[in-house]
C-alpha cells in the first residue's frame, strides 16, 4: 500500500517565471558572514480536511562531491518539486492506506488544485519524476499496550547494514541513502502531526482511537 510521494515536475522558462513572480522567498542567511546558505521560491496549496502541500520552484539541482564529501548546487532545469501524502489528498488521513490506482488518482487532484490557485497549467502527470515513494502495511492489535511490547521487541533486534534509531517506545528508524525503514506506533504519529486538523473533535478522537491499535511498516525509498 502507498503512503507519501514525490515529485518534480519540468516546466519551461515562460512559467517558471510567472510562478516566479507569485512565490514566496524562502532564504537562510549567515548572521556572520551575510552568505546565502540557501534560498527557493515557494508555494501552499490547500485541500479537505486542513491538508497542505508545499510546493517548491527552482531551477538549479543539488549534486555530491564525493572527493570533498559535500552536496552543493549547480544549474539544472526549471522545475516544481513537492511531497504529499496521497491518502491525506483523498481521504483526509493517513491511516487508511490506499492502492497504487488511487495514489495515481491523487496526482490529478493535486495538479488540479495548483491549477486552479495559480492559473497555471501544468505538463501532464506522465512526465513528472518520481522521486520518493512510501510504501508500507499496517497491522492491527488488539491493544495499545500489545502495540508498545512488539515495538519494545522490534527495538531489541539487530538489522545488518543499518544503523538503528530508537525513540522512546514509539519508533524504530533505519535510515540509507536510497531508502529508510520505519517500524512504528501509529497512534503518537498521527496525535502528533494529524490530529489538530481535524475541527470535529469525534472524528479526531475516533481516528486516534483506531491508530492506537496499529503498528505500521513503512519503507520510504528515495530516488
Amino acid at each position: 500500500m502507498i503512503d507519501s510521494m514525490g515529485f518534480i515536475i519540468p516546466l519551461d522558462y515562460s512559467v517558471y517565471h510567472k510562478l516566479t513572480a507569485m512565490s514566496l522567498m524562502t532564504q537562510r542567511i549567515d548572521c556572520v558572514d551575510g552568505f546565502i546558505e540557501f534560498e527557493y521560491f515557494n508555494f501552499d496549496t490547500s485541500y479537505s480536511w486542513n491538508y497542505m502541500v508545499k510546493w517548491k520552484l527552482d531551477d538549479r539541482k543539488y549534486c555530491y562531491d564525493p572527493g570533498l564529501k559535500k552536496t552543493f548546487l549547480q544549474a539544472g532545469f526549471p522545475h516544481l518539486r513537492m511531497e504529499y501524502s496521497a491518502p491525506k489528498i483523498l481521504v483526509g488521513n493517513n491511516i487508511h492506506t490506499i492502492t497504487e490506482v488511487f495514489a495515481e488518482h491523487s496526482t490529478h487532484i493535486v495538479k488540479a488544485e495548483f491549477e486552479k490557485s495559480f492559473k497555471i497549467i501544468l505538463p501532464p502527470v506522465s512526465t513528472w519524476y518520481l522521486t520518493r515513494l512510501d510504501v508500507c502495511s499496517n497491522f492491527i492489535l488488539p491493544s495499545e499496550p500489545m502495540v508498545k511490547e512488539l515495538i519494545n521487541y522490534f527495538q531489541m533486534l539487530s538489522y545488518p547494514r543499518k544503523k538503528k534509531q530508537i525513540f522512546d517506545s514509539e519508533c524504530i528508524y533505519l535510515p540509507s541513502k536510497h531508502s529508510t525503514l520505519k517500524i512504528y506506533a501509529k497512534g503518537p504519529e498521527f496525535k502528533v502531526h494529524d490530529m489538530q486538523r481535524f475541527k470535529n473533535q469525534i472524528e479526531g478522537r475516533q481516528l486516534l482511537n483506531m491508530a492506537g491499535k496499529i503498528i505500521r511498516i513503512e519503507a520510504e525509498l528515495k530516488n
